[in-house]
């Protein structure tokens, strides 16, 4: 924090607002030019030969840097110090001579000499004792100092180890309590809020694929999915929804059929493209009838029949009753396992909804499918949203994404790394 004496304000400076430019000089960028340039000779660092010839530092004179005269560099002749011929007076002159007679110093006795030697060997082995004490107990404590500071290193190694290990939220030591959450008010009941909000972000993900704004030019906000879901409105926007989904589904069948008779598929002769249960292979065998049924009866394939809020009923019944049906021509089974990751007739999404809710089928076949309740309604907007994502057009979008948020995340990683 910094505090203005002009305004009395005080300023919070954040981490992230103080950095280094990348331009600006500082010791290792220093240690670089005395490698690169500069070398010592005799006690003095010089500049290389080879730099001094490429910058052109010879040709470099004083007067294109400094103003006025240039320095005499010429070391100046100091002239010595005169000596004078006199020495300095001694201060014997300032002694008198004295008549005293000092009387010679009593030799100590050699029994006091001996008692002198042993007080100082007493005193030596004394102190020689205390060292050897002192460097004893040194030497301890110090034993003692590492071998914490190596137990404090163990246990913090333990415990960072233990801290990057994988483990479930409910054992995390430092968790909060998260944020109260917000109920959103809606006329929907709560177990289809999550199913609604994965239908939608379906058409926002592929807004670019799928015709969208020819249907909505809005786009699809909450409060349409609520009201096409609730209210059973004829030529309402589950309607609209329901031809946009089946248009979207009928045009990729078209363009794999386009895409089948320009290709020369090659697979590993022995695949089974057939596989399943008893009962998803009678799902499968009536999806064919039915597919053949349609031409025969109508005279056209079912991409080719008109597609409007009377009609989408009963075109919406047979597309599902007919999902599923084996390929006429072995060359477009083996071209859908191929681009398609391995895709069967069983796995068509339709294959499962006709399995485990039939009344759907059921109720179409007698009743309008705005009629329909809000459960039958989701289940037919995630059976083909479904099938939608199946194709290999939207697999090759969804691959692409993965990619360049792949490609995107490394660039973000050398960044980071780089400041």
């Amino acid at each position: 924090e910094v505090e203005r004496h002009d305004t009395n304000e005080e300023i919070v400076v954040t981490a992230d607002q103080i950095f280094r430019k990348k331009s600006s000089y500082n010791k290792d960028k220093n240690r670089l030019y005395i490698k690169q340039f500069v070398h010592l000779e005799s006690g003095t660092w010089k500049l290389k030969e080879n730099s001094y010839i490429k910058y052109g530092i010879n040709k470099v004179r004083y007067d294109q840097i400094f103003c006025g005269e240039p320095p005499d560099m010429n070391p100046k002749k100091t002239t010595p110090i005169k000596k004078n011929g006199r020495k300095q007076e001694t201060l014997n002159k300032y002694f008198k001579p004295s008549d005293k007679k000092y009387l010679a110093t009593k030799k100590n006795s050699p029994k006091k000499g001996e008692m002198l030697a042993a007080k100082q060997k007493r005193k030596k082995n004394k102190k020689e004792l205390d060292d050897a004490r002192s460097s004893s107990g040194k030497s301890d404590q110090k034993q003692k100092t590492k071998s914490e500071k190596m137990e404090q290193r163990m246990k913090y190694a333990e415990f960072v180890k233990e801290w990057n290990m994988k483990r479930e939220d409910l054992e995390c030591e430092d968790l909060k309590d998260m944020p109260a959450a917000i109920p959103v008010e809606c006329r929907l009941p709560n177990e289809y809020f999550g199913d609604v909000v994965m239908i939608m972000e379906f058409f926002h993900a592929f807004r670019k694929v799928l015709p969208v704004k020819d249907f909505f030019p809005n786009g699809i906000p909450f409060d349409l999915m609520e009201r096409a879901l609730i209210d059973k409105e004829i030529a309402g926007p589950f309607c609209d929804i329901l031809q946009l989904l089946l248009t979207v589904i009928f045009e990729l069948q078209e363009q794999e059929s386009e895409e089948t008779k320009d290709n020369d598929i090659k697979l590993t002769p022995g695949l089974i493209f057939e596989r399943g249960d008893d009962e998803t292979l009678r799902i499968m065998k009536c999806a064919t009838e039915m597919d053949v049924w349609i031409k025969k009866h109508h005279g056209l394939p079912l991409s080719q029949l008109s597609l409007d809020t009377s009609t989408i009923t009963e075109v919406l019944r047979l597309h599902l009753l007919c999902s599923g049906a084996k390929a006429n021509k072995s060359k477009l089974s083996k071209w859908r396992y191929q681009s398609r990751g391995g895709y069967c007739s069983n796995d068509d999404p339709a294959v499962m909804l006709k399995r485990d809710n039939f009344h759907i089928i059921d109720n179409l076949s007698n009743r309008n499918v705005c009629d329909l309740t809000i459960k039958d309604k989701i289940d037919i907007l995630n059976c083909l949203t479904n099938q939608i994502l199946t194709y290999a057009s939207l697999r090759d979008i969804i691959e692409e994404g993965c990619e360049k948020a792949r490609q995107i995340r490394a660039e973000l990683r050398s960044v980071r790394a780089a400041e």
